[in-house]
């Protein structure tokens, strides 16, 4: 997500990422970007393989569309979701709610 997050800012923009610790016990990961959101026609098909959008401003940012795909089923296995929001005023903002281990998961 961090990746992606860095390709589609544009040049002199900053990304966000931040960690804090939910009231429900997860661990809460944010990464917002700068860049041009998510269009309306891929909202729903986002983390699919391979889906990426078509559009003038991204064709010189590479990729094969399977990052997200990948972040979904690695957070999905930690039985976690993820999940997004355009930001107003552009971009996009990722959050990933995880499991906090407890001091006798680490041992």
């Amino acid at each position: 997500m961090a990746h992606d997050a860095v390709k589609f800012t544009p040049p002199g923009e900053a990304v966000q990422l931040s960690a804090a610790a939910t009231p429900s016990g997860s661990v809460r990961f944010t990464v917002s970007d700068r860049g041009p959101g998510i269009p309306a026609d891929l909202r729903d098909r986002i983390f699919e393989k391979f889906t990426r959008g078509e559009q003038p401003h991204n064709r010189r940012i590479s990729g094969a569309g399977l990052g997200l795909n990948i972040a979904k089923s690695m957070v999905e296995r930690l039985n976690s979701r993820i999940s997004f929001q355009n930001r107003s005023g552009g971009g996009t903002t990722f959050v990933v709610d995880l499991p906090r281990r407890s001091e006798s998961q680490a041992h």
